[in-house]
């Protein structure tokens, strides 16, 4: 590695895809570029850029044909202020599921908010915010009325480093009319927590200037790359017809068709019977047998447990085939799932056209000649 050579490098990265189960372009360039960092760190050097730009032409030119990655790019999508009131109504209103500690459903609320308002990345909020970097502040009433007025001061200090520096930012909140969004009472709900910044850095980009959404968001290249790369939809939310052929525009209609919704009547998990169905798989009842046969196997040799006969043939089979029941299971459940959801959007549908008043005059009925 100290040598720096590029071909030593495509002979790695070749056995890496070939011996791996990866299946897409981007994954071994962001591979390649992690590897190229630990040479820097490793060699207290930069790769000569020869070799990175090499590099960088080899995997698509080379390994990309001859392995048949996939060169498709991941969906951006942004969660809006709609968006993120419909998952703190279902975090605290609908959701059945049980915490470990109701305190984590507080904690998820107050980060879900924290990360809407501020476009933050999940990496400065998530197992860094700590007490310390909150400070509230009590002022007094404004004139007229008694109430004091409370405002918090949430201190960044984890910000993603660039260029070799990272620089903290502090922001104030205040009570918030609509305890949804007050961020003074913390919550959260599991999601894809870019999908927030995206939303937040989108709504950043049309009220501020480009300099102005760079500081708070944390780019630093001084231009609109690193937007236009990592956080502009693919979807494009605007009225193209109405921009085009000058026809009344329907903004809310093209900005519902991008955003989050979920009925509440729409299939969220397997029934019993289909769980029943799933356990009776030939190839899932194969690995069980098989698991089973190794547990019976330490068993009748002395251990009475797998702790117990760690490093043994047998725990080893009884791991292999234990990985394996769970990744099946979870493939045939996701499977499974997806029919009676299917079959629900469907039925959903059918049954909004047909409750529509005016859906039986507005039919039309085609004769054979007419159909296209």
């Amino acid at each position: 590695m100290c040598r720096c050579d590029a071909a030593l490098f495509k002979v790695y990265l070749d056995l890496r895809v070939k011996k791996s189960r990866i299946k897409k372009e981007s994954t071994i360039a962001l591979y390649w570029k992690r590897l190229s960092q630990v040479y820097a760190q490793k060699s207290a050097k930069w790769m000569t850029e020869s070799v990175l730009f090499d590099i960088r032409n080899w995997i698509p030119t080379y390994l990309t044909p001859k392995y048949g990655l996939d060169t498709s790019k991941k969906e951006k999508s942004g969660i809006f202020i709609d968006d993120l009131a419909i998952m703190l109504n279902h975090l605290w209103i609908r959701d059945e599921e049980i915490f470990t500690h109701e305190r984590l459903r507080v904690q998820l609320s107050a980060n879900l908010i924290l990360a809407g308002a501020t476009a933050t990345r999940p990496g400065a909020l998530i197992g860094q915010l700590l007490y310390e970097n909150l400070e509230f502040q009590v002022f007094p009433p404004v004139k007229g009325d008694t109430r004091p007025r409370i405002a918090l001061i949430v201190n960044l200090e984890h910000i993603k480093r660039t260029a070799g520096s990272s620089e903290p930012k502090r922001f104030a909140f205040r009570e918030d009319d609509l305890l949804l969004y007050d961020p003074l009472i913390p919550m959260m709900a599991l999601l894809e927590w870019y999908d927030l910044r995206r939303g937040s850095g989108k709504k950043l980009n049309e009220a501020l200037t480009p300099e102005e959404r760079n500081k708070i968001m944390g780019h630093r290249k001084g231009d609109s790359s690193t937007y236009l790369q990592y956080y502009m939809s693919n979807f494009i939310d605007v009225d193209c017809q109405s921009i085009c052929f000058g026809t009344a525009p329907q903004h809310d209609l093209v900005q519902l068709a991008a955003r989050l919704r979920r009925h509440d009547g729409a299939p969220k998990e397997l029934t019993a019977q289909q769980i029943a169905k799933i356990h009776k798989n030939e190839k899932l009842a194969k690995y069980c047998a098989e698991r089973n046969r190794a547990m019976l196997e330490w068993k009748r040799q002395g251990y009475r447990s797998r702790e117990l006969a760690e490093g043994t043939e047998m725990q080893k089979r009884y791991d292999r085939y234990s990985k394996k029941i769970n990744n099946l299971r979870r493939v045939l459940k996701a499977s499974r799932l997806q029919k009676p959801f299917k079959t629900f959007t469907l039925m959903s549908m059918w049954t909004r056209l047909t409750d529509n008043p005016g859906y039986k005059a507005c039919r039309c009925h085609f004769t054979a000649e007419h159909r296209v």
